[in-house]
C-alpha cells in the first residue's frame, strides 16, 4: 500500500504487508503479520506492532516502534525516537540526535550519526553509540531490576557510559570519555583519549587505554584490578573524600587497601616506582 498525499492515519491488518506513505505527518500501523513500514518525510509516528517488521521512519523527527516480534527499526535522517519493543530487535538510530531504546528482549541498538542516546533497557543488549558524542545506558537504563550483562561501546566521540545493572563490557572507544560499570562485575575500557573510569560495585576490571586516565573509587565498592596504571602517562586514581587508605606490595602489584575487604589492585606495578601525587583526594 502506498499512501496519498496529505497527513494519514493508516492502519494495516493481520498479513504480512508493505505500507509506505509520504512526505507529510503521518501515523502508520502495521497491524499483525510480518509487515514493511516505512515513510518518505515528515515527523511520522510508525508502529510495527505484532509480528516480525522492518520499520523505517524515513526524513523526519519520526517516532519508530517496532511492537511485539524480532523487528529491525530505523530511524533513518532526522531526530529520531527509536523503540524495539518487546523481541529480539535490530536498532538504528540513522543521521540525527536520536535517542534509541531497546526495550524488552536482546537487542542489538546503534546510535549511528550524531549525538545520540542509547537505553539497552530489559535483555542482554549490545549497545554502540557510533560518531558523535553520545550517552549509552546498558543494564535496565531507566527500567529497575534488569541484570543481564551487556555490550556497550561508546564509538567515536566524547561518551558517557554507563553498564548499569548485570556483568558488563563497557568500551569508551576514541576520545575522552566518562565509563561507567554501575553494578556488577564490569570490565570498562576506556580507549585512547583521556578517560575517567568508575568500576561502581562490585569486582571490576578497568583498563584505561592510552591517555591519562582518571579511575575513580567510591566507598562501597569491591575488588577492582587497573591492568594498565601508568603513572607516566599521567594516570590518577581518585578517591572519594573520607576514604583511608593502606598501600603494599604483594607479588608484582601494588595494594591501594581501603577497609572491609574493599581494594584496588595495580597489576604489575611497583609501588616504589610511583612516587607522589599518584592518589587524589582520601
Amino acid at each position: 500500500m502506498i499512501g496519498g498525499a496529505g497527513s494519514q492515519s493508516v492502519w494495516g491488518d493481520g498479513a504480512d504487508q508493505s505500507l509506505f506513505l509520504g512526505a507529510d505527518d503521518d501515523v502508520l500501523h502495521g497491524g499483525g503479520g510480518a509487515d514493511t513500514v516505512a515513510s518518505a518525510g515528515g515527523d511520522d509516528r510508525l508502529f510495527g506492532d505484532d509480528g516480525d517488521d522492518a520499520v523505517s521512519g524515513g526524513e523526519g523527527a519520526d517516532q519508530v516502534w517496532g511492537g511485539a516480534g524480532e523487528d529491525h527499526v530505523h530511524g533513518n535522517v532526522g531526530d529520531d525516537f527509536v523503540h524495539g519493543g518487546e523481541g529480539r530487535d535490530t536498532l538504528h538510530g540513522g543521521q540525527g540526535h536520536d535517542v534509541v531504546r531497546g526495550g524488552q528482549g536482546d537487542d542489538i541498538a546503534l546510535g549511528d550519526l550524531g549525538y545520540d542516546t542509547l537505553f539497552g533497557d530489559l535483555g542482554a543488549d549490545v549497545l554502540q553509540g557510533g560518531a558523535g558524542d553520545d550517552v549509552v545506558w546498558g543494564g535496565g537504563g531507566l527500567v529497575p531490576g534488569a541484570d543481564a550483562g551487556d555490550w556497550i561501546d561508546g564509538g567515536e566521540g566524547s561518551d558517557f557510559v554507563h553498564g548499569n545493572q548485570g556483568d558488563d563490557t563497557v568500551l569508551g572507544g576514541l576520545g575522552a570519555d566518562v565509563v561507567h560499570g554501575g553494578q556488577g562485575a564490569d570490565r570498562l575500557e576506556g580507549g585512547d583519549g583521556a578517560d575517567t573510569l568508575s568500576g561502581d560495585q562490585g569486582d571490576d576490571v578497568l583498563i584505561g587505554g592510552a591517555g591519562a586516565d582518571r579511575f575513580l573509587v567510591f566507598a562501597g565498592g569491591g575488588v577492582d584490578r587497573i591492568l594498565d596504571f601508568d603513572v607516566q602517562e599521567g594516570d590518577r586514581l581518585h578517591l572519594d573524600a573520607g576514604l583511608s587508605y593502606t598501600l603494599r606490595q604483594d607479588g608484582a602489584d601494588t595494594i591501594v587497601g581501603l577497609g572491609g575487604g574493599q581494594r584496588v589492585v595495580l597489576a604489575d606495578v611497583r609501588l616504589e616506582t610511583l612516587g607522589d601525587g599518584w592518589i587524589v583526594g582520601g
